[in-house]
């Protein structure tokens, strides 16, 4: 059973035999006509537009799509031992397929968008160790996913005075490739967001980042705010520069 789309508006199901009619099309527009499961993990569209005429019913023909969609396999490895991770989960978290690598670590997913990459997300079985890769089937078939230990970061937060902040709130937050899109479902899949509040003498310090991720760095306290970017490194804590936070200015009138 297929959903209809046509000028991005839900039009309707294809019966048991694979026809559908989407009546009532506005006439005089460029028209796409995609087909694509409920789940949206596999969609395919007539390959041209069709610009329809007042009272015109126009026979479409037949839209193939390819209902094992794409798929991706490879192995999950410690990079720090080089070996095989086995019962590690495999997540893709635009569509929500995962499975768990065999005793040697492989793994498979299938089903996956044929319109873009794979966004793949690996974790071992103690939910310590993570590998986050963007993956396009269509150009890559096979992938080796390397686990590395979740990185920390620790600093001060410190005010325009260069004075030690107590009790500043301080998050971490993901960027680059990851957006809001996804991340409600990647949720489950990720290690809880790091957030901590600075101590008496300004310090905090932040766990469970994922290795090779960029993320930006914010800290609050009465108003007054800063950020600092970085990209991740799994092993021992990271320490950073100081994070000045600065009090808004008014906007004159």
């Amino acid at each position: 059973e297929l959903e209809f789309i046509a000028w991005g508006i839900y039009i309707g199901e294809s019966d048991a035999e694979g026809k559908v009619e989407l009546p009532m099309l506005p006439p005089g527009l460029e028209l796409k006509v995609q087909a694509e499961t409920k789940g949206l993990d596999l969609a395919s569209e007539w390959p041209e537009a069709v610009t329809l005429e007042p009272g015109e019913t126009r026979d479409m023909g037949v839209l193939t799509i390819n209902v094992a969609g794409r798929s991706v396999s490879g192995v999950v490895r410690d990079a720090d031992k080089d070996v095989p991770a086995p019962k590690a989960l495999v997540a893709d978290l635009h569509t929500g397929r995962e499975t768990l690598t065999d005793e040697r670590g492989r793994f498979e997913l299938s089903r996956l968008h044929l319109k873009r990459p794979a966004l793949l997300l690996a974790r071992d079985s103690t939910w310590r160790f993570y590998v986050l890769r963007e993956v396009d089937p269509e150009k890559q078939q096979t992938v080796d996913l390397l686990l590395r230990p979740l990185a920390s970061v620790e600093g001060y937060v410190v005010n325009q005075q260069w004075q030690p902040v107590a009790g500043a709130e301080v998050v971490a937050r993901m960027g680059g490739r990851l957006d809001p899109r996804w991340t409600a479902a990647g949720d489950r899949y990720l290690p809880p967001r790091p957030e901590t509040r600075t101590d008496k003498e300004g310090h905090y310090h932040l766990r469970s980042l994922l290795h090779g991720m960029l993320y930006v760095i914010h800290a609050e306290a009465d108003g007054a705010t800063g950020f600092l970017e970085l990209t991740a490194e799994g092993g021992r804590p990271m320490a950073v520069a100081d994070l000045v936070i600065w009090a808004q200015q008014p906007i004159p009138d």
